[in-house]
């Protein structure tokens, strides 16, 4: 997952884009229309084209996960609660950290379970 996808993303949410995303949240809290209407105009376009660069990330044989709701909010959830709460930055570096944190996490296999409650059941040791 290219770390300057995220940044571009992530810088464009200090200027107008940002007052203007916040404001939207806002709003929508209060108004089931307008959360549809911004859901459906604003958030899933940009949920599909991630959709898209997971899944050429994994014909590169970058990404073994397929839980690709789950790597999309990894990386959106972090960009929405400092836009909206911390005001923390949103630049390139940290959206180099945080899209590393996120192709390691997908380049490994999914574990099925809880990794205690399976050890425990074959005698070894908890793998964490």
């Amino acid at each position: 997952m290219s770390p300057g996808c995220w940044a571009s993303t992530f810088e464009a949410q200090q200027g107008i884009s940002g007052v203007l995303n916040r404001a939207l949240a806002a709003e929508a809290i209060g108004d089931d229309v307008l959360a549809r209407t911004v859901w459906e105009r604003l958030i899933l376009p940009r949920l599909d084209n991630v959709r898209v660069l997971l899944a050429r990330a994994r014909e590169r044989g970058e990404l073994t996960r397929e839980d690709d709701d789950f790597l999309i909010d990894l990386v959106f959830s972090p960009m929405w609660y400092r836009l909206l709460f911390d005001r923390a930055a949103l630049n390139a570096a940290y959206a180099g950290r945080l899209s590393a944190a996120v192709t390691a996490l997908a380049a490994r296999p999914e574990r099925r379970g809880h990794p205690l409650r399976s050890r425990l059941r074959t005698g070894g040791p908890p793998v964490v």
